[in-house]
């Protein structure tokens, strides 16, 4: 269970690093998928 809470918290970390990563180099259709 903790490794599964783990997992989920870095995948969410990653994901929204990803998202502002592409937000702020203004490539908005690959921010917004």
């Amino acid at each position: 269970m903790d490794v599964g809470f783990g997992l989920y918290g870095t995948l969410m970390i990653l994901c929204a690093t990803l998202a502002y990563v592409h937000a702020r180099s203004g490539r908005y259709e690959r921010h917004r998928a």
